[in-house]
């Protein structure tokens, strides 16, 4: 960008410069063609016209001057030069058949000002066309980037278990097909996640039938040996080997039953009063065990967002081993307050 600018600037420069001496070489030219039709010598051309009115109006000199064996002069040759501070343009012409020559010389001062001026003004145009480049493209590149950080934002605050979608309408049109790609992409990582959930739970139930069946028929066997007997040991060793691998298979049950809650989306809920219907169904099942159970919450109301099935998860899991490990007649309590 910054080289085309300055590549048509200088291309602009030359091209203004060379129209304009081209135009004062023209006007020599016509003004020499007209003086040597009508005028033979320098007196004639003074008769008609003064010099110093011509010298001051078209900045222009006339002379016509004879010419000699030591002086012959090139003919329609251009010649410039500067003297004292001013710049001059000299034209030549030879008058046809005749020894004698015409030399035209004209004031430029003015027109090389113009063009140095014109030169500053290409100079200013080039450094603030820089200036601009520069703003331009440091905003260009503010905004191009701003996308990017968001989806970046989002990719290292997001929750693996809760894939959620970029809203492709927020992103500028250059990053929607970016945007439909990582969609897709989560889509897939979704699909490969759920499918390996059901992978565990699939085959942990299928593994805790046939499981089921074997301890059932070794139990069976057992009956029929003496107490003593070596058999009898081996087969109580199986039925312990059996109950590990259930409990191996239920804690991949749990882990697939927690993962899929995982995938849960949040909901905005009261969570007194979840907590009070949940803590009802264990206060039946304390009763049962010959266990006390009490709840009691100091505030009537608290919304929350949670993931209702892992909370309920997690819930039964902390008054399940409560009440497991607390002996008959014994108590659990439960409490909510707000601390503060």
């Amino acid at each position: 960008m910054t080289a085309m600018l300055v590549l048509v600037t200088v291309i602009f420069y030359s091209y203004l410069s060379t129209n304009l001496f081209e135009s004062v070489q023209s006007s020599l030219e016509i003004k020499s063609q007209y003086i040597i039709s009508k005028y033979q010598s320098q007196d004639e051309f003074e008769k008609d016209i003064n010099p110093s009115v011509l010298n001051s109006m078209f900045d222009t000199t006339v002379q016509i001057i004879p010419t000699t064996k030591d002086k012959l002069p090139l003919d329609k040759n251009f010649q410039d030069y500067n003297s004292n501070e001013h710049y001059f343009l000299e034209y030549t012409k030879i008058y046809p058949n005749q020894d004698k020559y015409l030399k035209l010389r004209k004031d430029i001062t003015e027109q090389k000002n113009i063009l140095t001026r014109l030169y500053y003004v290409m100079i200013t145009i080039i450094v603030l066309g820089l200036v601009f480049i520069i703003i331009y493209s440091s905003f260009l590149s503010t905004k191009l980037l701003q996308p990017l950080q968001k989806l970046s934002y989002k990719f290292a605050h997001m929750n693996e278990s809760l894939l959620q979608h970029i809203d492709t309408s927020e992103l500028p049109k250059e990053f929607i097909g970016l945007g439909g790609s990582i969609n897709l992409l989560m889509t897939k990582i979704q699909t490969f996640i759920n499918y390996r959930k059901e992978l565990f739970v699939g085959m942990a139930h299928e593994l805790k039938t046939p499981l089921a069946v074997m301890r059932l028929k070794t139990q069976i066997t057992l009956m029929k040996y003496k107490p003593n007997d070596k058999i009898k040991e081996t087969l109580e060793n199986n039925i312990a080997y059996i109950d590990n691998l259930n409990n191996m298979i239920q804690h991949v049950l749990e882990y697939g039953r927690a993962e899929g809650a995982q995938f849960e989306q949040p909901q905005r809920i009261d969570l007194i009063r979840f907590l009070a219907q949940k803590a009802e169904e264990f206060e039946l099942l304390a009763q049962a065990k010959d266990k006390k159970f009490i709840y009691h919450f100091d505030i009537e109301h608290f919304t929350i967002n949670i993931q209702p099935l892992l909370f309920t998860q997690i819930f039964q899991n902390f008054v399940q081993n409560a009440l497991r490990f607390t002996p008959e007649g014994g108590l659990v309590s439960i409490d909510a307050h707000m601390d503060g």
